[in-house]
Formats: C-alpha cells, structure tokens, sequence
C-alpha cells in the first residue's frame, strides 16, 4: 500500500481490484473523506466481510462492487481456491492445491462504468486477481490512457502461462501505453 498513498493525494478514485476483505481498501479510505474508493470482490463470503469492515469503520467513500472486473461485462465462474482463502479466481487451474467452481459472478469492464460509478480521475489501480491482470487491463484501456494512474499489480507468471500469454505480455500492456515504472508484486495481499 505503501507504494500507492503518494497518489492518493486530490479528489478522485482509487480502484481495489481482488479487495479481499479490504486491507487495501480500508487503508486508502480512513480518513480520506474527499477519495472515492471502489472496491471490487466477487466472493460472495469475502465481498460480505468487506462491507462488514467498511461498515465498522463507517466509511461513506467506499462502494464495494459484487463483481469481479475484466475484459468486458459478463458472467464468469469464479473458483475457489482449497488451500488460500484469497487464491479465488476465473483461472480453474492452481499451483497450489485446487480450485474448485463456486459458480458464476458478474464481470465488469472498468471503462464500462459511468462517472457516477467511478468517478474521474481514477488515481490509484490495485491489481490482485490471481492470473487475470492482463483482462483487468484490457477492460481498463480508456481510463488507464486517460487517467493515467499511479498501478500496482501481482505478477501471476504461472497464471498468464496457463492462458497462453506470455508473462511478459502483461507489463508490456502498461509499458506500451505510456506507463514506465512498473511496481508488481508477487503474492500480494
């Protein structure tokens, strides 16, 4: 979180991407009445003790989104990872342990939603979505070329493999659209 509060600075949004239960979230909405923070978790039980923990903090600036975020709107089967409370993914397969399906979920696009949903200039992009990074981004193009914000990812080399992409395709997707330094992270949480 650290290498995000820096950008957290003026009105706008910082986007929480795979929230879990909000650590990010919840760091970049305390006493921060002037940043929207729109948090995306699409784990029925998790999304639940998000807005349990948004609620005990009494954060008005939080909106917790019961999707998860992708390439474009639809609906996707979520898995749940058997060994990682926050290992859940659109990725059936796992390095560690297995992923079962827990069903379908909502998917949406970041450049999809209107301003009264997500409110310009997003400032901030936090990225955990176990192996689907890469479709986050591409649902995000617009806002990524024309916000242009400060974007912190974990790195799922295995993942991308799993998807035919080659890992670097991901860091490259940023790089080719202006961004030069790139913070990724591996295991995030």
């Amino acid at each position: 979180f650290e290498a995000l509060r820096p950008f957290l600075n003026g009105k706008g949004t910082f986007v929480d991407a795979g929230a879990n239960i909000g650590p990010f979230t919840l760091r970049a909405a305390v006493g921060r009445p002037d940043l929207t923070v729109a948090a995306f978790e699409p784990h029925p039980l998790l999304r639940g003790l998000l807005e349990n923990n948004v609620r005990l903090h009494g954060l008005d600036n939080v909106r917790v989104f019961a999707a998860g975020l992708g390439r474009e709107r639809g609906r996707l089967v979520l898995h749940q990872s058997s060994v990682n409370s926050g290992g859940h993914s659109f990725i059936g397969a796992s390095p560690i342990g297995d992923r079962k399906p827990l069903g379908e979920v909502e998917v949406l696009a970041l450049d999809g939603l209107s301003g009264t949903e997500l409110p310009c200039p997003v400032l901030a992009l936090k990225v955990d979505v176990e192996g689907f990074e890469y479709q986050v981004f591409e649902g995000a193009e617009r806002i990524l070329r024309r916000d242009h914000p400060a974007v912190v990812f974990e790195h799922s080399p295995w993942a991308y493999r799993e998807q035919g992409l080659d890992p670097v395709q991901v860091p490259a997707f940023l790089t080719d659209r202006g961004f030069s330094e790139l913070v990724a992270a591996a295991g995030m949480t």
